[in-house]
């Protein structure tokens, strides 16, 4: 998942961590719900939310909130769903947590720990906390696409742990080993993991859900960067525009509109004149990746590319073939977005 050795191992204790001592706290009933989902207020977690919605489910969402606004924008989708699917129920949980480095014995954090590389595991973790509540066969959904998933780095710079593998199958699957030891039988489902995000949308674009809510979804790694923009809007969280997850997005919204005119970005565009424009900040860090990864694909072959796909993690033969695809057929999509602008294709056929 992140690179780093695991060790996990259980102990007993008296301390009881879940004990409730705020009165302020919103009791909310989940019992008729039938599955929990975890819920970003992501592209992917939306279609997924979507696509049990329409297949009769009656989720509870489950996410996490690193801001207010954030929060904000995910009740808004789930008070849409409501609204949408009025005879089925969704409900929306969501927690705040932040990293922190191990104590010492002096009581002094041991160094700093400012990522979120290991998130998922908490996500899982809190996602199955409610699913057990509800039945011990009660599914956790974990809706994000294949490529994302498999998150193969873009460059040799960004192997390890530059390179997360949150859904990755390996990780799932020896996350699922530590469940069936403790006696935990939910199941673990990711219905998109061998789609890419294109195809994710595309599976649920014609819905109602989808055209009203999917300009409010945040895939960005920087969606509060407009709060910064001094010579437009200010407007923020909105997706950035440059960084790798909203380069993925754009690419998966190909098909949806007239070049996506009501999706907000702080730069729209995908064309040669703005990495120009950010090439002297560390915002063109991404674009460059991805063009370099562009490059290597349109330089190798599948063999090549099952190499890459076998380094991230021990995976089946089928697995394999099928990651291939979905590597192959996001590429082209990055490849459609990015060849838009003229100045752009020619540049990355140098």
């Amino acid at each position: 998942m992140t690179g780093d050795l695991w060790n996990i191992s259980f102990r007993k204790t008296d301390n009881q961590y879940s004990l409730r001592t705020r009165s302020s706290r919103i009791k909310l009933d989940i019992s008729d719900c039938d599955a929990v989902s975890l819920f970003s207020g992501g592209l992917d977690s939306f279609c997924g939310a979507i696509s049990l919605l329409e297949q009769g489910c009656s989720p509870c969402l489950f996410g996490h909130n690193e801001y207010p606004k954030l929060r904000a924008k995910q009740e808004k989708l789930v008070s849409m769903f409501g609204e949408e699917y009025h005879n089925q129920t969704t409900k929306f949980l969501s927690f705040t947590a932040n990293s922190r480095a191990p104590i010492n014995s002096a009581g002094k954090l041991k160094g700093t720990e400012n990522t979120s590389r290991g998130r998922s595991l908490l996500f899982l973790c809190g996602a199955l906390t409610i699913a057990g509540i509800l039945g011990k066969n009660v599914p956790v959904y974990i809706p994000e696409n294949g490529f994302i998933g498999l998150n193969i780095p873009l460059t040799n710079s960004r192997k390890g742990t530059c390179s997360t593998r949150t859904t990755h199958p390996y990780f799932l699957r020896s996350f699922r080993q530590i469940l069936n030891a403790v006696g935990i039988s939910n199941p673990i489902i990711n219905f998109y993991e061998f789609c890419t995000k294109r195809e994710v949308v595309n599976s649920v674009k014609n819905t109602n859900a989808f055209t009203k809510g999917y300009t409010d979804t945040i895939s960005c790694s920087h969606p509060c960067v407009a709060r910064y923009n001094k010579s437009g809007s200010r407007e923020y969280p909105i997706n950035c525009g440059y960084c790798y997850p909203c380069l993925i997005r754009k690419s998966s919204l190909l098909d949806v509109g007239p070049e996506n005119s009501e999706e907000k970005y702080t730069y729209k565009s995908v064309s040669y004149d703005l990495l120009q424009r950010l090439s002297e900040s560390n915002r063109s860090n991404d674009l460059f990746a991805v063009i370099s990864s562009i490059y290597r694909y349109q330089n190798v072959g599948d063999a090549e590319i099952k190499r890459l796909i076998m380094c991230t993690g021990t995976l089946s033969i089928n697995d394999i073939e099928n990651y291939t695809r979905v590597y192959k057929k996001t590429m082209e999509d990055l490849i459609e977005l990015f060849f838009q602008d003229p100045k752009m294709k020619e540049y990355i056929k140098l």
